[in-house]
């Protein structure tokens, strides 16, 4: 039996910020892909696949009418640049008003919804009184000092906050959806877990009664929009590695084994074989060619050997530009300027060094291969399972990050700020 999780672990999740938003449009009988940042334009997926909305149950509370209803809508993508949940809402509103946006238009007011929020919660005292149920939701899991300083990047999203100060600030209703496989269900279509704005729907003596703007929340691994086959490039490496082509997967497995097996069971080096193979070549291509012109016979079929100067020059600017890039990062770590970076590099080469202590070069090469063309054929099959449980260990991981946080780093640099200012 899958597992259910209830209601309130739900909107808890929502809370957290892991989400990759979409918008549910009007009654339509297309369903569209998931958004993506690299993607074509909308794709439809059949003609006449449909997507369903089901209430949830009693457990959500008093909700309206629109929470109760089954109805059919369509699935629009979202560009996924880290705004997706403002520019859904963009997209919503605009959608509602019958007005088209442009993308430059979609990501602009997008930045301008988030400033905005920023600009009552952390920005303006009195205002920020008026939204008591967003701070309650920003400070159970972090500081609002440390929230404010988080909610200007373009990456960056609390989660429920937000569509709280927005459904206020915008006078507009907002409910949220969840696929319903993603709630242990086995159905196709999706699952209303919260509404804002609610009140804004029949309207007031100073705002019009509003349309509601319905956004879908896909709780995917790290807000991951593009699939497996699209991040590793979607060309023939992806389609070698997914066991799409499977007859070069398996050709490519089988001759990296009996590779492996020479040099392990021969004896030969990298270097000796390698120098056996040229030389036999060049003796077969010699010899082949003093015949040839012995006998009045063609040469072998060689192509012109030549470098031009316009290759050279780029590949001289291409490996120039990678080693001024190594040389910068070198220098930044040597002079301490970038922490993060050399506990990076310092951990890349540890890790290096204990795998060299216990396995050849050869071995690691044979093995790093045999997981790259394994483990990502079985990810992209089992992967709601492994982004499920993957989620739930990253989560938990983030909150011992804020426990350490709010116990040790801060009370550190509060010290340290408390003995400049004794000095």
């Amino acid at each position: 039996m899958a597992h259910n999780p209830s209601n309130e672990a739900i909107l808890e999740q929502l809370k957290h910020g892991i989400a990759d938003f979409q918008i549910a449009s009007s009654p339509v009988s297309s369903v569209y892909r998931h958004c993506s940042q690299n993607a074509p334009p909308a794709v439809f997926l059949t003609s006449i696949t449909h997507k369903f909305f089901a209430r949830i149950g009693p457990s959500l509370g008093q909700g309206s009418p629109a929470m109760k209803k089954l109805e059919r809508y369509s699935v629009q993508k979202i560009t996924g640049d880290g705004r997706c949940l403002f520019r859904a809402l963009v997209k919503g509103m605009a959608h509602n008003k019958g007005v088209m946006v442009s993308p430059r238009e979609e990501r602009d007011n997008a930045d301008e919804l988030r400033m905005a929020v920023k600009e009552v919660i952390c920005d303006n005292d009195k205002e920020r009184l008026k939204y008591e149920e967003a701070l309650i939701a920003i400070t159970v899991e972090e500081s609002l000092k440390r929230y404010c300083q988080r909610i200007g990047r373009p990456d960056f999203w609390g989660g429920e906050s937000e569509l709280l100060v927005l459904s206020k600030l915008c006078f507009q209703p907002i409910i949220v959806y969840i696929p319903e496989h993603e709630h242990g269900g086995w159905g196709s279509g999706f699952i209303p877990i919260a509404e804002y704005g609610a009140e804004f729907r029949k309207g007031t003596k100073k705002v019009k009664p509003r349309n509601v703007v319905r956004l879908l929340y896909s709780d995917r691994l790290f807000n991951r929009q593009r699939t497996i086959h699209r991040i590793l490039g979607g060309g023939i490496v992806a389609d070698v590695m997914l066991w799409r082509q499977k007859n070069l997967t398996v050709g490519i497995l089988v001759i990296t084994l009996a590779a492996w097996v020479v040099f392990e069971r021969s004896g030969y080096t990298l270097l000796s074989l390698t120098s056996s193979v040229f030389l036999l070549l060049f003796t077969i291509l010699f010899l082949w060619a003093k015949s040839a012109a012995i006998l009045n016979r063609p040469a072998p079929p060689l192509p012109h050997l030549y470098l031009s100067e316009e290759i050279m020059k780029e590949a001289a600017t291409f490996i120039r530009n990678h080693i001024n890039v190594l040389l910068h990062v070198s220098e930044d770590i040597t002079l301490g300027r970038d922490s993060r970076m050399f506990i990076k590099v310092a951990l890349c080469l540890l890790l290096i060094s204990v795998i060299g202590s216990v396995t050849d070069f050869l071995t690691f090469v044979y093995t790093g291969l045999v997981i790259v063309l394994t483990v990502p054929a079985l990810y992209e099959r089992c992967e709601d399972h492994i982004d499920r449980y993957a989620l739930i260990g990253y989560r938990n991981l983030q909150l011992l990050y804020v426990r350490f946080d709010a116990q040790c780093i801060s009370k550190v640099q509060k010290w340290i700020l408390e003995k400049k200012k004794l000095s």
